[in-house]
């Protein structure tokens, strides 16, 4: 088989369907329950896995996931998606280093950021250059308070901060940039003469924090039960698989392939197909490659009925993407995890 059938969303979730049901038939293990639990791009397989299972006669008891991505729109340049959700989470960096929010409680600094990104920010952003130059000035100084940064750069940038602009800016004054992947983490800034963007967007203080730790703790692991598997393992490997991806995903119903998969409509109907699984989404406030609100936001536009909305439930934590970072997130989704599962 040519690997690059499997480099992309339906190829990938149609041999990880496969290998499933091979390893429920060779291990006589059809009768006990199946769960899913993928985190980052294992969320957009486990959406698409969930319903392909269910085409395959799989009965899924229930799905966890953790650093969710649903909608691909929110990653595409100019998306006003894209600066909502980093709102919320510009928010909760901003007052983890006492730019903004001093004094306030974490979780209601959050909430309070999220609620002004829907009642506030969106209906802004949506009016464009209608906007009335004193309420654009009026929103810039609210979300200054926000999110830690002047309010005359957030109104020359009509209201609309990157990532790679406010990774920059919130702690420029120390010499210092966030992290991405967990906005808590720090480094010393780049030389101005590295001014390349996609050389910062990859450089991230979150991952030069664990990655080799992680890595050589798992070669580690694989030499204790005597596993010989390849001499290299590669903990990511953008340049053949990530640049080479296959994007595009036929929606079901839709009978249209979208080139920026929105993969809720697949979890939408594999829970009206199988309304007994249970789903739980899990998610980090620092967390800036998976933004919270997006999810939300996404899974409210299924608009699903009473009985199956019961049956997703969320978690939040104050963390980034890879949630067993920090001791407390582990404890606290210890214990989520096994409510969910004794259900």
């Amino acid at each position: 088989m040519d690997p690059k059938t499997v480099w992309g969303v339906d190829g990938d979730a149609d041999a990880f369907a496969r290998a499933i049901v091979a390893w429920l038939t060779a291990n006589h293990r059809w009768g006990s329950p199946v769960y899913l639990f993928g985190e980052s791009y294992g969320t957009i397989r486990n959406a698409v896995l969930m319903r392909v299972l269910g085409e395959k006669s799989v009965p899924v008891r229930g799905v966890v996931m953790l650093s969710a991505i649903f909608d691909w729109v929110q990653t595409l340049p100019g998306e006003d998606l894209y600066f909502l959700g980093m709102l919320p989470t510009f928010a909760a960096t901003a007052r983890y280093f006492g730019r903004a929010g001093k004094g306030t409680d974490e979780v209601q600094w959050f909430e309070d950021a999220m609620d002004f990104t829907e009642r506030f920010y969106a209906p802004a952003l949506l009016r464009g250059d209608r906007l009335p130059a004193r309420e654009k000035a009026s929103v810039a100084r609210r979300i200054s308070k926000l999110i830690g940064l002047p309010a005359e750069q957030i109104e020359r940038c009509n209201l609309r901060i990157d990532l790679d602009t406010f990774r920059r800016s919130l702690l420029a004054d120390e010499g210092l940039v966030t992290g991405r992947l967990d906005m808590r983490f720090t480094s010393a800034a780049p030389l101005p003469v590295q001014g390349s963007t996609a050389f910062f967007a990859a450089e991230d203080p979150a991952d030069d924090a664990v990655e080799s730790v992680w890595h050589a703790a798992f070669r580690a692991h694989l030499d204790e039960i005597g596993f010989a598997g390849a001499p290299t393992y590669l903990v990511s490997n953008y340049n053949k698989v990530g640049v080479a991806w296959n994007w595009t995903h036929e929606e079901p119903g839709t009978e249209e392939p979208a080139t920026a998969p929105n993969v809720t409509y697949d979890i939408a109907v594999a829970m009206k197909r199988n309304p007994t699984v249970r789903l739980l989404i899990l998610g980090g406030r620092y967390d800036a490659a998976t933004t919270y609100w997006n999810v939300v936001h996404d899974m409210s536009c299924l608009f699903l009925p009473p009985a199956l909305k019961e049956r997703v439930s969320y978690r939040l934590y104050g963390c980034g993407h890879m949630a067993y970072v920090d001791v407390p997130t582990l404890e606290a989704m210890g214990s989520d995890l096994t409510e969910f599962y004794a259900k």
